[in-house]
């Protein structure tokens, strides 16, 4: 069989299947079992294809083609060269790659694993920019516990076993393929209505960043992730955190909490502060005494604890500055830097869990599909949204009947109901935004909109705070009886 020419090999290009997707290619350069790979972003390869005990093994590659470093013929001749020392292993009854790895001392998955992951560990005392450019402790923590606990373990799907688990597998045995047998995984470990697809997005993102890790190392020429079809896996369906928007359902789950106080004082105060505060619930639950300030009425989060790697500050409303009083009053005295510090002897000087919130709300019997913690978040969003009113002109008459008001204008008319509405004011999505921490513009748009908006967001967690005792006192009554008489019934 001919050689393949320069101009031939400059023009191959990788596989197209029927669908679309880009596939690795491999060309016959010859006898010898060499051939020429092209990856589907177009780099191409000298490899060889051989077989070991009558098994075709996976080809091993070569060297990189380069056109510029030699062209084809000095290439071939040192593809040549290398294929003849593995004849030789061959003839001994030794696996080439087997040699290849001993040589290289190839690692093994895990092992990658460990290394790499170390290096991204939080540093205690990060500058800045380092922290902002490194991963959270948690983070970290919950990396390694999924992959130890989903990854590693897998030992391939039925029909397409592995030698041995997958943590276990030299990095350069890894391919496309068992990578898409193990994200397939995830669906068999469905349970109780979680479908493990945002649990495996995680560990995707995982795999993705080690095996490029390892091809930045020399030990694989290529990550196998980067030929994986998304679109042969079950697509992730993102579901909002749950959460109540009309004024009875909240006044239903209050009057939950109120008739279930067996928690800590430190659960009590971080259930209570995280409906008004619009925060994360571990924003909440980890909140230190140093980032009070009572005199400023003004609670500013360090940024090495928010999501998004910047200072938040978050203005008292009238209940909130209150509340903390009480709460503070409660833990002076105890030797630690949080609010709410654990109450397990074990966990000294460290906060109560965010799940202590959640934990909370079932304990009352708030369900998961009424409220979860961090959909607290969108509850005060809904509602200081609330005052946006649409209507028909045809609906004036109508309603104008139904609140007595005689000849009013359409502007007077509206002006009215939204005094009758939950909040006072309708608030521009900027400013909840900002309050919810979520990124705004640039960077100096950031700068300029936390100066300026501070007292908008002042204004409006105090509407907030208001707003959920109105409802206590509108509903209270009627929530009361709609629960007793459903007790009653049991």
């Amino acid at each position: 069989m001919a050689y393949l020419q320069d101009k031939t090999i400059q023009g191959l290009k990788p596989k197209e299947t029927k669908s679309g997707r880009i596939i690795v290619n491999y060309v016959s350069d010859g006898d010898s079992g060499r051939y020429i790979k092209i990856t589907p972003n177009g780099t191409k390869y000298w490899v060889w294809r051989y077989s070991y005990r009558g098994k075709q093994q996976s080809p091993i590659t070569l060297l990189k083609w380069n056109k510029e470093s030699g062209g084809t013929s000095k290439g071939r001749a040192e593809a040549n060269k290398k294929i003849r020392e593995y004849e030789k292993l061959l003839e001994q009854d030794i696996n080439p790659k087997a040699e290849i790895a001993k040589e290289k001392g190839i690692p093994t998955v895990e092992s990658e694993w460990r290394k790499w992951h170390n290096s991204k560990k939080p540093k205690e005392n990060p500058t800045e920019k380092e922290f902002k450019n490194q991963w959270t402790l948690h983070t970290w923590n919950r990396s390694d516990r999924t992959m130890i606990r989903h990854v590693f373990p897998f030992k391939g799907l039925k029909g397409r076993k592995l030698p041995c688990r997958f943590g276990e597998m030299q990095v350069d045995k890894v391919t496309t393929g068992i990578l898409i047998d193990l994200f397939l995984s995830f669906s068999e470990k469905a349970h109780d209505g979680f479908d493990m697809h945002e649990t495996r997005d995680m560990c995707m993102s995982w795999t993705n960043r080690l095996f490029s890790s390892i091809a930045k190392k020399g030990y694989i020429l290529f990550n196998p992730y980067l030929n994986i079809d998304k679109n042969e896996l079950p697509t992730t369906e993102h579901e909002h955190y749950a959460t109540t928007t009309d004024e009875k359902g909240v006044a239903i789950i209050l009057e939950k909490l109120n008739r279930n106080k067996k928690s800590s004082w430190q659960v009590e105060g971080a259930l209570t502060l995280a409906f008004h505060l619009m925060l994360r619930p571990s924003e909440v639950t980890g909140l230190k005494k140093s980032e009070v300030s009572m005199g400023e009425r003004k609670i500013t989060i360090e940024l090495t604890r928010m999501k998004k790697r910047r200072v938040h500050d978050v203005p008292m409303s009238d209940q909130v500055y209150a509340l903390l009083e009480e709460i503070l009053l409660y833990g002076e005295g105890l030797d630690t830097e949080y609010v709410f510090p654990s109450t397990w002897k074990t966990k000294k000087n460290q906060p109560i869990g965010s799940s202590s919130i959640r934990v909370r709300l079932r304990n009352s019997e708030v369900t998961k599909e009424e409220l979860t913690p961090h959909g607290l978040r969108a509850m005060s969003a809904s509602f200081l949204q609330s005052g946006e009113v649409e209507l028909d002109l045809d609906d004036h008459e109508e309603i104008n009947k139904s609140l007595k008001v005689s000849d009013m204008s359409m502007t007077d008319f509206i002006k009215l109901l939204k005094s009758e509405l939950v909040t006072d004011e309708v608030y521009d999505l900027t400013v909840i935004k900002k309050q919810l921490s979520h990124k705004i513009g640039s960077k100096t748009d950031q700068a300029y909109l936390r100066a300026m908006q501070y007292q908008k967001r002042k204004k409006m967690l105090q509407t907030w705070s208001d707003t959920l005792d109105r409802i206590q006192q509108k509903w209270s009554n009627k929530v009361k009886n709609e629960l007793d008489k459903e007790l009653s019934v049991i």
